[in-house]
């Protein structure tokens, strides 16, 4: 009886054994499920968060030419976008009327094959869009979201650097929007507003001075 106890509780000392065993190796084999699925999830993380740092800005060619109305409402359009897209967005100017940025506008359309009738003429990465009205404002809109989400090669200087037009004369979006007397709100010190107030001041200290001239001469 005593023998066929031993061998009950020797039976169960095994069977209790092997049960640790399994366990141990079922949580080992867990845990290194869950390290590789923890190790999966932070690489996944860390490529969103690598493809979200090397987003960079994209650029928006705007072809141009001095005294176009359309031009000058194309850039009152960017000027308003530009706090929205500030982050996403550079912008250059090209005036066709400058001999060297002629130079360019035929080599970009050279490079894509297309015909241009006329200015403004923009360019996102490869994409292009001519002409402006605010009902393109939307297109304008998706072009740069796009452009961004997609990071393309920038083909207007991908241009400048294959046919050496190192002479070419571009200017920010303030600068033109100067040369056509054009007031801005997304960035402050406009050149026309400053104008309008120097000459505000200049006009009020005439008038001042005269009246204070013409009221001494008439006390004396």
């Amino acid at each position: 009886m005593k023998s066929l106890y031993k061998y009950i509780l020797v039976l169960v000392a095994v069977f209790s054994l092997c049960l640790i065993t399994v366990d141990a190796k079922t949580t080992k084999s867990n845990d290194k499920s869950t390290k590789t699925e923890t190790k999966e999830t932070s690489k996944q993380e860390e490529v969103k968060e690598n493809d979200v740092k090397e987003k960079k800005k994209v650029t928006l060619y705007l072809f141009r030419r001095s005294g176009c109305p359309h031009c000058a409402e194309e850039m009152e359009f960017l000027d308003k976008i530009v706090p929205d897209y500030k982050d996403k967005l550079n912008i250059v100017v090209y005036d066709v009327s400058v001999k060297e940025n002629q130079e360019l506008i035929q080599a970009v359309v050279d490079e894509l094959q297309i015909s241009v009738q006329g200015v403004p003429f923009n360019i996102i990465g490869s994409k292009t869009q001519e002409g402006y009205a605010a009902v393109l404002d939307d297109t304008f809109k998706q072009m740069i979201e796009t452009a961004y989400e997609e990071q393309p090669e920038d083909l207007v200087a991908s241009v400048i650097e294959k046919n050496k037009l190192s002479n070419t004369k571009p200017t920010d979006l303030y600068e033109a929007m100067d040369e056509e007397g054009l007031e801005y709100t997304s960035k402050k010190g406009s050149k026309a507003k400053l104008e309008n107030i120097i000459f505000i001041a200049v006009f009020s200290i005439a008038v001042i001075g005269l009246g204070s001239l013409i009221y001494f001469s008439r006390k004396k």
